[in-house]
């Protein structure tokens, strides 16, 4: 992912990066040098005209600023020395018999005396105060660091000293109170047995953690030192300083091979940074080995942990690095080809020599270069974003249809991100492991929870589908859609049991259908293929089902199913999701009647059955307002274009080209609207069950074996064309003698009826 070109001339760059942001207080050629040996004080040997000497010298010689006639140091109307001089001579108040604070010859100002005579006794006194207690202060404030700093070892020998010293304290008292009968050594046996006793206490209490100890004192990263300033001569003011001396300095050796040394490992940890993304996948456990690895439990009384457990372990790592986020200092080569690629690019966008950007973050991403910047006079983020994605595609190879930034300004700032165009298959478990992801999951006030996939910073993103009632998800073939839904619905089975949830599947496409194994989980109720077994099982849900639903939470009191849920929670009512492929397409075939039934079913799904519990994921290729009437896909809350082009997400999504600029170039990029999660559009990268289909497969017949192992579940019979035409079926699962009710899905054209009046239409 290294932009560095041949030719780019690192040091160079950096070299003007330092002059840009750490500007010396004298511009080149300008900072004087006073060495005395130099031809800088000499006036009688330097050509007329030089600026260093001879005449309209400005050191010395006529007109010379700093001597000579009319020189300000020296001569005539000099404020430094000579008539009318202010610090010394004639017309300055100079040492004799005139009051000059420089005191001293007239030509020699006197630098000896002290600048604070007008002092009185007492601001000295404050002033002497002031210098001591600071003085105190910092003697303090390192005693009390240097402490800091010690280990247990240290403070166990010094408790053993201080024991040591204290006993023989003790013993020297002893002798004086024995031979010379002396007071005094009664108090050096008390302080003796106090410090004894004390340094016994302060052994005692770090003995067992010195053990682990190599060193008295912590070790310290030495502070990085600055390198010395370069002294320049009086001849050579614009010189720069010297690499080689500098290394030569340090130590001498081989500059080609430190050299050669320095640029190794730059590339190394640019292509251990690299490698990180190219970590080979690993497999999960395989369906026999992650059941019988499972703890045995009763039925029906695992926790959020056991299923997140049980739920990871059979999943494959595609992409275990893909949230690594390397960032360069300024003084990496890398660093300093992206500000040189801004300045570049804010040249050509209208900026002037004098106003150029200066880079101050660089990041880099599994699919992101993200740059910050300041925001100088003539400054166009925009422009100058466009302008980076063309030197960036160029750079890199990269078809520039793919590259798209992402400008977002901060006051002075600017933050530009470079959505590089690569993709990559990242795995739900990699995101599930994330940690804050795994938290989320682990987290059961999150009813639903939920991977979307991941941001193009690399952050993995969530929602608790509880909160988002329908979904609508369109995408041309080979999109990534497809395995995106399959993610999305695989995840929502793994941790609601089939008695919380439950699928009806409408499909055309039959056999060859995207969830035909999907449909072997015990969430799935129904898998309709045929058209007319499509119409009968939305017409149940509309006209049989919804009504009874409201029947049951209206009696009760309550206004949607989460209040009639914690007000019975011990009766069993479902969600209800009917996943609808190829809508457009199953519509397109109707005639004009039975499209119009259709249409009105799909509007009921979406705008009254949610707060009964009965949910609608739409996919469809794209959207058709003859189809999906506007009215209803803005009443939808999540709206997702997979690889869409600007005009297929502004459809989808209702966002508008210049509110959503990024390109979604490869299978599984998304343009996401999901209020839930941000207020706006966002882009996010799918995430993939497993590599496979085939795998994917054998995924779903885990899950169907798992929920078998944690309550029971009997296999379910498939509905065929070989059915009775009259097929006796408890789609909601509720354990109510009641609640049955008879639907004939295979029966003739003619038994398909929509009764507006009977259902809550009304």
């Amino acid at each position: 992912m290294s932009i560095l070109k041949e030719g780019f001339d690192a040091d160079e760059a950096r070299y003007n990066r330092m002059n840009r942001t750490q500007p010396a207080s004298f511009q080149p050629g300008q900072e004087p040098s006073f060495n005395s040996g130099d031809t800088f004080f000499n006036n009688t040997s330097s050509p007329a005209n030089n600026p260093f000497g001879g005449q309209a010298n400005p050191i010395g010689g006529q007109d010379n600023p700093f001597g000579g006639q009319a020189n300000p140091i020296g001569g005539q109307d000099n404020p430094f020395g000579g008539q009318g001089n202010q610090f010394g001579g004639q017309g300055f108040p100079s040492g004799q018999g005139n009051p000059n604070p420089f005191a001293g010859s007239p030509m020699q100002p006197n630098f000896g005396q002290p600048q604070n005579q007008g002092m009185s006794d007492e601001e000295r006194f404050y002033n002497a105060m002031k210098v001591g207690a600071k003085g105190t202060t910092t003697f303090a404030k390192d005693v009390i660091s240097s402490f800091s700093e010690a280990t247990p070892l240290y403070y166990m020998g010094y408790g053993y000293k201080s024991a040591i010293v204290g006993l023989v304290a003790f013993a020297l008292g002893l002798i004086l109170l024995l031979v010379a009968h002396s007071s005094f050594g009664v108090s050096c046996m008390i302080g003796g047995l106090v410090a004894s006793a004390i340094g016994v206490v302060i052994w005692m209490f770090n003995v067992e953690d010195a053990k682990n100890c190599d060193s008295e004192y912590k070790e310290t990263e030495p502070e990085p030192t600055q390198p010395e300033q370069n002294t320049f001569d009086s001849n050579s003011f614009s010189q720069t300083p010297s690499f080689a001396d500098e290394e030569e300095s340090f130590g001498g050796g081989d500059d080609d091979e430190d050299e050669d040394t320095l640029e190794d490992d730059e590339d190394e940890d640019e292509d251990d940074f690299m490698s990180e993304f190219d970590i080979e996948p690993v497999k999960g456990e395989d369906t026999e080995t992650a059941l019988s690895n499972l703890q045995d439990i009763p039925k029906g009384m695992y926790t959020r942990q056991y299923l997140y457990d049980a739920f990871i372990r059979r999943l494959p790592k595609l992409k275990p690095s893909f949230d690594k986020i390397k960032e360069y200092d300024s003084d990496d080569d890398e660093f300093l080809a992206w500000e040189e690629f801004l300045q570049e690019a804010a040249e050509v966008g209208g900026c002037s020599e004098d106003y150029l950007p200066t880079l101050s973050n660089l990041k880099v991403s599994l699919f992101s270069v993200i740059l910050e910047c300041d925001r100088p006079k003539g400054f166009k983020p925009d422009t100058v974003a466009d302008e980076l994605c063309n030197m960036y595609s160029d750079s890199e190879g990269i078809e520039r249809e793919k590259v798209s930034a992402n400008v977002v300004n901060i006051g002075m700032r600017c933050r530009i991100t470079i959505k590089n165009g690569k993709t990559a298959l990242i795995g739900l478990r990699d995101m599930m492991e994330e940690e804050n992801t795994r938290k989320f999951f682990l987290d059961t006030n999150h009813y639903m929870p939920i991977v979307i996939g991941v941001n193009e910073y690399g952050k993995v993103i969530v929602a608790d589908f509880k909160k988002v009632e329908s979904v609508l998800i369109t995408g041309m073939p080979r999109s990534g859609k497809s395995w995106f839904v399959q993610a999305t619905l695989t995840q929502m089975c793994g941790f609601l049991s089939p008695s919380e949830l439950n699928f009806y599947i409408c499909d055309p496409k039959g056999d060859i259908s995207d969830f035909k194994q999907f449909s072997s989980i015990p969430h799935v109720k129904h898998f309709a293929k045929s058209d007319e077994d499509i119409l009968r099982v939305l017409d149940w849900i509309v006209s049989k089902e919804a009504p009874r639903r409201k029947r049951l939470i209206g009696d009760n009191g309550n206004v949607n199913i989460w209040d009639y849920k914690e007000a019975n929670p011990n009766v069993e009512l479902p969600l209800i999701y009917v996943v609808i492929d190829e809508v457009v397409t199953l519509a397109e075939r109707m005639d004009k009647d039975t499209k119009a039934r259709f249409q009105g079913m799909l509007t009921v799904l979406v705008s009254q059955l949610p707060a009964l519990g009965i949910r609608i994921f739409m996919i469809p290729h794209v959207i058709k307002n003859d189809i999906i009437a506007k009215t209803t896909t803005d009443l939808i809350q999540c709206r997702i274009s997979v690889m869409g082009s600007p005009d297929h997400i502004e459809s989808t999504t209702g966002t508008k080209p210049r509110e959503f600029n990024i390109r979604l170039s490869n299978v599984g990029d998304m343009a996401v609207r999901m209020p839930t999660v941000q207020a706006h559009t966002f882009f996010s990268h799918g995430a993939a069950i497993t590599d496979s289909n085939v795998e994917n497969n054998n995924f779903f017949d885990y899950l169907t074996k798992l929920w078998d192992k944690l309550e029971g579940i009997e296999p379910k019979q498939e509905v065929t064309s070989t059915n009775e035409n009259h097929i006796q079926i408890n789609p909601t699962g509720i354990n109510d003698s009641n609640s049955t009710d008879s639907y004939n899905p295979l029966g003739d054209d003619d038994d398909i009826e929509f009764d507006f009046k009977s259902s809550i239409l009304q």
